[in-house]
């Protein structure tokens, strides 16, 4: 009896593990390390602000296996609540229409940065109580199916993040499919310059050995032929150079670009760790 039981904990726990392992493997995929959580509280019910704060914290570490952080300058990833609502919903009554089932859902607007890009996600999930006629619901009952429907919450989060990772995974696939391809028309490309040159070579040797008696001519235009090959080869090289020079500048510009996107992400949710905007 004991072995069994030891046996079916075992299969529990190797479950257990193999099911939260690709979560945390998409998640390090989507998100950079350190990852900075904050909820901005609503005076009006910081209880369940204060929840759903430790919840996404726990969420992060247990389930996405990444790190956090409370500083905004060291943050490299957000996940932001900048909106909840708790609210309660009488949904049953009795015969004498008491009300003995009430519905407890929360409401949560979230923006996320990750290496992605911004991205937003609104949620909302509840859960019920069943309380007996003539009573109400306590706030104990509440605060516990609040923290109810905030996991369910949170469970739809993470579903919605490895849903992001997997379609990032595929544009990602599609770009190198498409940088493949140019890859082959360009040694097509080669190949056939290769081809021709060589073509062009066997043809000039058959004019040289066939046309003994015009030799002067023929290296006078010998001499004429390297000279516009040199002119060529100058000019390639120039636009080889301009090219480099314009890539180089593109990717100045796209820096600077990605820069103040960040600084406006830091300036608008500075508000979140001052509590005179709360």
């Amino acid at each position: 009896m004991r072995r069994l039981l030891l046996l079916i904990f075992g299969i529990f726990l190797i479950v257990g593990c193999s099911s939260q392992q690709p979560v945390a493997k998409v998640a390090n995929s989507i998100f950079d390390n350190p990852i900075l959580v904050n909820v901005k509280i609503d005076p009006e019910d910081p209880k369940s602000g204060n929840i759903l704060e430790d919840e996404l914290k726990k969420m992060v570490i247990n389930r996405l296996n990444l790190k956090l952080t409370e500083n905004i300058d060291e943050a490299k990833s957000y996940i932001l609540v900048t909106n909840y609502i708790v609210n309660t919903v009488p949904v049953t009554k009795d015969d004498k229409g008491n009300v003995i089932r009430y519905s407890v859902y929360i409401a949560m607007q979230l923006a996320i940065k990750d290496k992605a890009g911004f991205w937003s996600k609104n949620i909302t999930t509840g859960t019920y109580v069943v309380v007996k006629a003539k009573s109400i619901l306590s706030q104990q009952e509440k605060e516990k199916a609040t923290k109810i429907a905030i996991k369910k919450g949170i469970d739809e989060l993470v579903v919605a993040i490895a849903k992001r990772a997997k379609e990032k995974a595929n544009d990602i696939d599609k770009n190198l499919d498409n940088i493949a391809n140019l890859d082959g028309v360009s040694n097509e490309d080669n190949n056939s310059n290769s081809l021709q040159d060589n073509i062009s070579n066997n043809s000039y040797q058959d004019n040289t050995t066939n046309s003994d008696v015009n030799s002067d001519n023929d290296t006078n235009q010998d001499n004429t032929t390297n000279n516009n090959a040199d002119l060529d080869n100058s000019s390639s090289q120039n636009n080889l150079d301009n090219d480099t020079s314009s890539n180089s500048q593109n990717e100045d510009d796209s820096l600077k670009e990605v820069q103040k996107e960040l600084i406006n992400l830091q300036k608008k949710y500075a508000n979140l760790f001052s509590e005179a905007e709360y």
